[in-house]
């Protein structure tokens, strides 16, 4: 891990004559410089080290002075440092005479206030600058985590607090009280967590800014949780640019669930095939419409993380009443990919589908330590026969267009639990006849009773009724008319 050696210096005329030969404290180790304005007129900054170590400096760090860059003349520079307990200063390092350039070297150096004095032997310049050292010891030491049902939380602990403010005064201040300290809070710039795992793997839409979160040294994983056992790493670059990384040593063990309620439905009840209806993901419910009977199947066997699951099937509240009744339940421990099909009670007897109705079906999914669940909305409509479903002509000649006469596609009964039809020539004689299931009725194609001889063109007579899986009778006065039959 890199150390940082922040040197903050704040440049001081004491004489006028600096003026074409300006003075400064330079530092060829430095890895950056920024500059402030924290003292009017003059330019100051903070330069950065990057050391392996945080105490004793390096012997290639240094404080560097200079009397001027194109003067030469010999010069007296004295170093002293300031006692912050009784803003004394304290005589550190003399170089008499050399050039133009001084050195206070790493052997000298501690964490404090400097100040060096420019004296040139021919009395050209006199000045006197100051600077800041401030050793940055920042690292990461650990990372500690707090895994719960609810999300996982990653702290970093770290030497000294990462936003642990330090101060730094004006020399001018010290050494003419009062004076008054500047915090200069360490911060991080960037913070950047990775998981070493896919911890959401299967998840439909994960939430992945907590990787890049800067919440005071911590970091919450909960939309979802983890799911999956991983170690962590945190990248953290401070307000020096100094960088550090840790990687957990062990690995956090994933306790959340994560239940998936996958629905399918059965979209011809003739020919009993089923298609996807979609996926109902944690705080993500699924809402689905249909018609009865309406046949679903539920499967659980994609939720992640957990090994028993109870599935419960409510009609939902209505104005009469507050409460909602549990119509069917299940429960298993298997995790493969059984599939539930509902039982609904009707007429004294159980059917395989949704009457009319509002449903909620709810699975819970859980582990040894978390429980978690789904929601699917069910709503069925409530029966109807609509007169404008039943053709006024059809032509049965074979020609695989409108040979039967049936309900027009699109216009279907809705939630309709038995029907009725009855055809009659023009003397009133009965040449066809259903009863049974609405989706069943596959029309009736102008041969007697459905079997015998094809019938002649000319106009027949229908009835039609029915009664719906909600109970509901139609009157057959609505369902009387003619239909064209045509070769």
């Amino acid at each position: 891990m890199k150390k940082h050696i922040a040197i903050l210096f704040f440049l001081l005329p004491l004489a006028a004559q600096a003026q074409l030969d300006v003075p400064g404290i330079t530092s060829n180790s430095a890895g950056t410089a920024v500059s402030t304005n924290r003292l009017t007129g003059r330019e100051e900054h903070i330069f950065v080290f990057y050391d392996n170590i945080a105490l004793p400096l390096r012997a290639t760090d240094s404080l560097c002075a200079a009397s001027g860059a194109t003067c030469s003349a010999p010069s007296t520079f004295t170093w002293e440092k300031l006692n912050v307990a009784d803003t004394t200063l304290n005589f550190v390092y003399e170089d008499y005479p050399v050039s133009a350039v001084s050195a206070l070297s790493a052997a000298s150096l501690t964490e404090g206030g400097y100040q060096v004095t420019i004296q040139r032997a021919d009395m050209s310049l006199i000045d006197t600058l100051t600077t800041w050292v401030f050793v940055d010891t920042f690292r990461i030491d650990t990372v500690v985590a707090l895994s719960t049902c609810e999300g996982l939380r990653l702290e970093m602990r770290t030497t000294p607090h990462l936003f642990d403010p330090y101060t730094i005064y004006n020399f001018k201040e010290f050494l003419n009280p009062p004076y008054v300290g500047e915090n200069i809070f360490r911060g991080a710039q960037e913070i950047f967590w990775t998981s070493n795992e896919d911890i959401h793997s299967g998840v439909d839409k994960p939430d992945n800014s907590w990787q890049n979160r800067k919440t005071n040294g911590y970091v919450i994983i909960d939309n979802p949780p983890p799911l999956y056992t991983s170690s962590y790493t945190v990248e953290v670059t401070d307000v020096f640019g100094k960088q550090g990384s840790y990687t957990t040593p062990y690995v956090v063990e994933a306790i959340a669930v994560y239940p998936k309620a996958e629905v399918e439905k059965e979209n011809d009840p003739v020919a009993k095939t089923w298609t996807d209806a979609g996926t109902a993901f944690r705080d993500e419910p699924l809402s689905l419409e249909g018609e009865a009977l309406f046949r679903l199947g539920f499967s659980h066997g994609n939720s992640i993380n957990a090994n028993r699951y109870i599935w419960k099937g409510f009609a939902n509240a209505t104005s009469q009443n507050s409460d909602r009744t549990i119509v069917w339940t299940d429960t298993l421990t298997d995790a493969g990919t059984t599939t539930v099909y509902p039982r609904m009670p009707h007429k004294g007897q159980i059917v395989d589908g949704y009457t009319p109705g509002t449903y909620t079906v709810r699975l819970v999914a859980r582990n040894a330590h978390c429980i978690d669940s789904v929601e699917v909305k069910i709503a069925v409509a409530p029966s109807s026969l609509d007169p404008e479903a039943i053709p006024n002509a059809f032509t049965p000649n074979g020609d695989m267009q409108n040979d039967y006469f049936r309900f027009v596609e699109g216009k279907k009964p809705i939630s309709m639990e038995y029907i009725r039809v009855y055809v009659y020539n023009r003397s009133g004689g009965l040449v066809y006849r259903y009863e049974g299931e609405a989706g069943l009725w596959t029309g009736w194609d102008g041969r007697f009773m459905g079997t015998g001889n094809d019938m002649a063109e000319g106009v027949y007579f229908y009835i039609i009724n029915g009664e719906g899986w909600d109970g509901i009778r139609h009157n057959t006065s609505e369902y009387k008319g003619s239909v064209h039959l045509f070769r």
